[in-house]
Parts: structure tokens; sequence; C-alpha cells
């Protein structure tokens, strides 16, 4: 088969498949091992937001309609990246002298990806001291954070007039309750 997106779709096609959109992973290239779009080197930030819009021509190529930037490099990810007290709000910031848990991540001979997630300190929030502050715009949600506290925050933010995404991983059931519309 031919390399490019149309062919793709062709393929997609002739299996009676469609392809929604296309997800942007920037951690397999060792230029953004440190970060992509945060990094304060600004030819790698260039190349980073060069290589989206090219994902954003191969989206209009195919016809999708999302197009998802994995940036779990960016930000706060390694040691000393920032000073964390002076970049980000910690004032809600839980402590648990259990374990923290850990993740592992799962990648077969065909590159399909999958994680197993053992959860500690992450089950134990206190969801009575969460707040939703009134200037926060987008709060992002994971299933690793116990349902009864995502429904929580969600909740709390949608009150707020914020937006409530969830990234839904690891997989879990659909949520019993409702947030309204996010």
């Amino acid at each position: 088969m031919e390399d490019t997106p149309r062919a793709l779709c062709a393929a997609l096609h002739d299996n009676d498949m469609v392809l929604s959109g296309i997800a942007m992973r920037y951690h397999t290239d060792r230029r953004y091992k440190l970060g992509a779009f945060t990094l304060p080197e600004p030819k790698v930030r260039r190349a980073a937001v060069e290589e989206a819009k090219r994902g954003l021509d191969v989206l209009a190529e195919i016809a999708g309609t999302l197009m998802t930037l994995w940036i779990g490099q960016d930000g706060f990810d390694y040691l000393f990246q920032m000073a964390y007290a002076r970049g980000m709000d910690i004032s809600q910031l839980q402590t648990d002298a259990r374990a923290s848990g850990m993740r592992a991540a799962i990648v077969d001979a065909k590159g399909e990806y999958g994680a197993v997630i053992i959860s500690a300190a992450n089950l134990n929030i206190d969801r009575a001291g969460l707040e939703v502050a009134r200037d926060v715009k987008l709060v992002v949600l994971q299933n690793e954070i116990p349902e009864a506290i995502n429904l929580a925050v969600a909740q709390r933010a949608r009150a707020a007039g914020a937006q409530v995404w969830l990234n839904a991983a690891p997989r879990t059931g659909i949520w019993a309750g409702p947030v309204g519309p996010c």
C-alpha cells in the first residue's frame, strides 16, 4: 500500500471503516524528549508547531474532524524544568503518606499501546476540599482518578462555567451520573 493519507482512506473504505481523526504523538521523536510546545528552545517549538500544521493538512485530506495533540512530555515532566511554586497553583495539592501507585506502559510488537494502572494515593483524594476557581476555563479529567472525584470536580467546574474534558484513559465503565453538556 502507498504511504499516503489518500491510500490509507482507500484501504479503510475497502474494509468498511472510517477514520474520524488523527493523534499527534511527539514523544517518539528524540528532539521532543524534554518537551515539544513548551521547551525553551524556539527551534524545537517551531518544529512541533510545523508538525502540527502538517497534521492538520493530513486531517483535511482524510476529511477527519478530530486532531488530538498528545503533549504528555510537555510542561512539568522532568525535575527542575520549572520553579513549581511560581508556575502553578498548588493550594489544593493533596499528599498521602501511602504508596503513590504506578503505571506500566505496554507496547506490543505491532506498536499497539496499552497500560496497567496500579492505583494507590490517587484513590485517597479528599473531594470535600476540592474547589474550582471562577477563572478556570478548562478542566481535564482522567480515569486514573476515582469516578466519584471526577464527577464532583466536573460538576463544580461546570457550575463555575468551565469546559470539562474527560481523557477516558484507562478505559473504565461509563459514568453513572450526568454532568451536563461538556
